[in-house]
């Protein structure tokens, strides 16, 4: 993929400062920067005049949030959170790591389809916040890359063994941001960094940031580097339970053993599988959203990998590899940003939202055998809370008919629906924004690609429960949907209208699905709900949502 990337490290931490005063800790301040009097040539200016003084200051932001991080005490920035403009105040703290041929495997061809007519997701950047990058890497090679482009504005920091030539074509801009982390060494800035096993720049030590960016962004390469180091030490990877056999028949004492090494082995079934290590559902924040929302590759990914660390990560493991072997939601992660990128590149005006429910409403919810796919801990089917809307798919997600797209209004509802007030709401869209005070939004009418109605266990008899959905034709202009609904088990469903007319004058139109259930005899499976499915057809596109159901105990 002819992709731009600007890699930076983000590291929070929380814990002491420079101060001797042990309660010392890192906050961040989320300021409505409105209320900045005129006075003040820059905020910064403001911050330190009115909220704090300037040696305690960590970074002022400016672009996503407005605001300020600082080093203070738990009764400073507790009285601080009382003056008017300040909208958030969040304690810093530590966060760890989510701990090659995937392309084809999610629907990706060369010369044809997603690839080929998102010019190979040319002109797009990718921002990639992990532990780094190494440069060097034949992944990141600017090879018969375009220019940058003219709307990049940032920058790339020179440190440690990471120069301004380490940039490129490809890696259009690096950062690194370790202020917080070294600010919790307690004596001094300077002190939190082991600078023999870490790196005061860009540069990867740990090898995560660099693999999950060639995976969303690399350019095509192979694996020498890893397949040459292979004759050093014959090892396999298994599972959990694999595992435990092999150590019960090594206690034998009568135990051989011997390892084929037969390459990439294809045609694998069943595939895919849900691995173990997935995210499931369901969401235990607002159950009215589906999560997750789709699945990705993510086992035994092969990747870039940086020189400062050998590919097991271990200290005793001095080898050099300019690829590695991972698995874990991380290695996922990047797949889906990747395709992102591809049809942002191919659909330069589509929003995220629509972005989302192009992947998601095209994704496969069977293997490659057209069965239902299986969890790899159980080898039980799998549901939505599994897998989401399924598997992504780009050869579908390019051309999707239908998308279901989001306002910032719909996002204000949505907030407002679960209980955030107008200061809160104020940190996520930096402008002043105000909730209905009659009519409660609900928030499974929140624009999402799959649909969610819970029920109170409580209440008895027949239950209806009515949601809206809001679709728009990015398809042929003169389409003609028809609804087509898999209920679930024990449940009704209905879909007004039953038929959706595009015109070149009718491109987005509303529709009603009204979920029903007899809650005196509703039987729920073993996850606590039922699921099943609403699609529109028009022939050529099937445009499919995940329907969850589901009774809970009311707070």
């Amino acid at each position: 993929m002819a992709l731009l990337l600007c890699s930076l490290i983000f590291i929070l931490t929380a814990g002491e400062t420079t101060s001797t005063d042990p309660t010392v800790k890192t906050y961040i301040f989320r300021v409505n920067s409105e209320s900045k009097p005129s006075i003040f040539p820059t905020h910064y200016h403001w911050y330190t005049s009115e909220f704090t003084q300037s040696n305690t200051i960590l970074h002022v932001y400016d672009t996503v949030f407005n605001g300020f991080s600082a080093s203070m005490t738990p009764s400073q920035a507790s009285s601080l959170q009382k003056h008017p403009d300040v909208l958030a105040v969040i304690p810093d703290r530590r966060r760890e790591l989510h701990t090659t041929r995937s392309p084809q495997f999610v629907g990706l061809r060369n010369q044809r389809g997603l690839w080929s007519e998102s010019d190979y997701g040319s002109d797009v950047i990718i921002g990639v916040f992990d532990t780094g990058i190494w440069p060097e890497r034949r992944s990141f090679s600017d090879l018969n890359l375009g220019p940058i482009p003219k709307r990049w504005r940032g920058v790339c920091q020179i440190g440690v063994r990471f120069s301004s030539r380490n940039c490129n074509r490809k890696i259009i801009g690096a950062r690194f941001f370790s202020k917080g982390h070294e600010a919790a060494g307690g004596v001094g800035f300077g002190s939190a960094i082991n600078e023999t096993v870490e790196f005061r720049s860009p540069r990867d030590a740990d090898g995560h940031g660099t693999h999950t960016a060639s995976t969303a962004a690399g350019s095509v390469s192979n694996g020498e580097g890893l397949v040459g180091d292979a004759h050093l030490i014959p090892a396999c990877s298994v599972g959990s339970d694999e595992g435990d056999k092999i150590k019960a028949y090594a206690a034998t004492g009568r135990a051989t053993a011997t390892i084929n090494f037969q390459g990439t082995v294809l045609g694998i079934k069943p595939a895919p599988v849900v691995a173990s290590f997935s995210g499931r559902g369901p969401n235990g924040m607002n159950p009215e959203i589906l999560k997750p929302d789709l699945i990705a590759p993510g086992v035994n990914i092969l990747a870039a990998w940086t020189d400062a660390v050998g590919p097991t990560g271990l200290d005793s493991d001095t080898r050099k590899t300019e690829f590695n072997i991972l698995s874990g939601t991380s290695m996922s992660c990047p797949h889906v940003s990747g395709a992102a990128a591809l049809l942002k590149s191919a659909h330069p005006d589509w929003s995220p939202a629509a972005i989302k429910s192009a992947i998601m409403t095209t994704a496969s919810t069977v293997n490659k055998q057209l069965q239902p796919m299986t969890d790899e801990s159980t080898g039980n089917a799998t549901t939505p809370y599994d897998f989401g809307a399924g598997h992504l798919n780009l050869d579908l997600a390019m051309d999707p008919g239908l998308v279901y797209d989001l306002t910032n209004q719909d996002y204000v509802s949505f907030l407002c629906s679960i209980g955030y007030g107008a200061k809160t709401i104020q940190v996520i869209t930096r402008s002043p924004a105000a909730c209905p005070m009659r009519r409660k939004p609900a928030p499974e009418n929140l624009n999402y690609p799959s649909i969610a109605a819970m029920f109170s266990t409580v209440r008895k008899g027949v239950l209806r429960k009515t949601l809206v959905r809001r679709v728009r034709n990015v398809g042929d202009v003169n389409s003609v949907y028809t609804v087509k609904v898999e209920a679930p088990k024990g449940v009704g469903v209905t879909v007004k209208p039953g038929r959706l007319v595009f015109s070149d004058k009718v491109r987005e139109l509303s529709y009603y699905v009204t979920v029903k259930i007899d809650g005196s005899n509703a039987v729920m499976g073993d996850s606590g709900a039922v699921f099943g499915s609403l699609s529109w057809v028009d022939g050529k596109h099937v445009v499919r949502s995940p329907i969850v159901v589901t009774q809970l105990d009311p707070l």
